[in-house]
């Protein structure tokens, strides 16, 4: 079972690798103890497209627009799925590159077939959740059967919040959304509005008492494992 994972803002494909150092652990050691009939469980990680030249660039993923944080999370080489562009404190934003985002992840999954899961982190956490809710209109996304969403978002793009909530057939695939109690950056209320994309019987909810991090105690990896592993019988 192959897994696409999509890193926060200012992250790298490696640096989320890094910080999901536990989860990767426990897949190792999970897979290692499964029967041949059992699919063991992969993760790909891809950077996203677009290099964040300065702290200064807005990405839509925090609560304000809190200039020391964002320069406090800055290092050279982070890189966004979108820019934010238009007042932060408005109703609205547009997520400019998005449809350039989409294009590069389109192509990423083409060229790694079978992808059959999707983690995201933060930002990465709300492409993931507009990427589920694409599935039947790209066949690249067509053997998605499952998404785990961390401190994700619902967007302030208009035309990204329609893909996600117009519809009177709310997402029917399987969840796992992962909410930080303590969370400061997306705050948990945030994290709770993405869930009403779902029809509520393909959601799972797991809450913690950390802040804007991948949990990486036994209790979260053994939940998400899984998760996993439930989503992998589905696809036989």
């Amino acid at each position: 079972m192959r897994i696409l994972c999509l890193h926060g803002y200012l992250q790298t494909a490696e640096v989320f690798r890094k910080r999901t150092g536990a989860l990767r652990r426990a897949l190792e050691k999970s897979n290692k103890s499964k029967t041949p009939s059992q699919d063991p469980i992969q993760l790909l990680y891809l950077d996203a497209p677009l290099l964040v030249p300065d702290p200064n660039h807005s990405d839509d993923d925090k609560n304000n627009n809190n200039n020391t944080a964002s320069t406090r999370l800055y290092t050279p080489g982070g890189r966004s799925w979108w820019f934010a562009h238009g007042e932060q404190n408005g109703n609205s934003l547009e997520y400019q590159y998005w449809n350039e985002t989409l294009t590069y992840i389109r192509s990423f999954c083409e060229l790694n077939q079978p992808i059959h899961g999707i983690l995201g982190f933060s930002q990465g956490a709300t492409v993931a959740a507009l990427i589920l809710a694409l599935k039947h209109e790209y066949f690249e996304f067509s053997q998605i059967q499952c998404g785990i969403m961390i401190s994700g978002f619902p967007p302030r793009d208009p035309a990204l919040h329609q893909i996600l909530f117009h519809s009177s057939n709310p997402i029917q695939i399987q969840s796992l959304h992962v909410i930080g109690e303590r969370d400061q950056w997306v705050v948990p209320e945030r994290s709770h509005a993405l869930l009403s994309a779902w029809n509520s019987n393909y959601v799972h909810l797991y809450s913690h008492d950390k802040a804007h991090l991948v949990p990486s105690n036994r209790d979260f990896t053994q939940t998400l494992i899984q998760f996993l592993d439930q989503c992998s019988v589905d696809l036989r």
